[in-house]
């Protein structure tokens, strides 16, 4: 296995336009990226935000409403509230909702930031759990666009599974979220397809 620095590890979960920021930081304060790879050591390290279970709900909660506009009259539809319901009842999650709501405001409702930050919260958790979190946004995405659910029968032919599923009934804006989040994880693109597989439906 390729050796992977700190850094790289970093940088992983950096937009484009942070690293961007970054590099243009570094050339005009004149660092050689020597002093930029070792800048960090010695600050105060990643505290997590949440727990397994609360970025799990955060997660597919980002889902549910990224689509929606600022003047819906109500974010999820009553589709996305039963399946939040669901997958908590699944999973044995008792959801505080001041705390999950006082947590979102604290990331300014932004689902990016609000993804990035689940994520890291579950980036050392177990395999199975990373690639549970990203199926479970799946199916809140095929639930949610457009309210259409695309029954996903195992005898569909397999090469054109994710094809039919994810890019015909999943939004390019969910569809954005789902992938910086299998990138931030650390999943492969066969494990993203398959992540879905026995998880609740609705």
């Amino acid at each position: 296995m390729a050796h992977v620095s700190q850094e790289d590890d970093l940088e992983n979960n950096i937009s484009d336009k942070e690293w961007s920021l970054i590099l243009r930081a570094q050339n005009e304060l004149g660092l050689s990226d020597d002093e930029r790879l070792t800048s960090q050591r010695g600050l105060p390290s990643y505290k997590k935000m949440m727990t397994e279970k609360e970025a799990l709900m955060h997660l597919i909660w980002c889902i549910a409403v990224v689509d929606k506009a600022e003047d819906d009259a109500k974010w999820a539809s009553a589709e996305e509230d039963s399946y939040f319901k669901t997958v908590a009842k699944t999973e044995k999650i008792d959801i505080n909702y001041d705390d999950f709501n006082a947590t979102r405001k604290k990331l300014n409702s932004f689902d990016n930031q609000i993804v990035r930050e689940a994520c890291n919260s579950i980036r050392t958790s177990s395999k199975e759990w990373r690639i549970k979190c990203l199926g479970y946004m799946k199916r809140m995405a095929w639930l949610s666009w457009e309210g259409e659910y695309y029954n996903d029968d195992p005898l569909l032919q397999e090469s054109c599974k994710e094809m039919v599923l994810d890019k015909k009934y999943i939004s390019s804006s969910e569809w954005e979220l789902i992938l910086r989040a299998q990138r931030t994880l650390g999943l492969s693109d066969e494990e993203r397809k398959n992540s879905h597989d026995g998880l609740a439906r609705k």
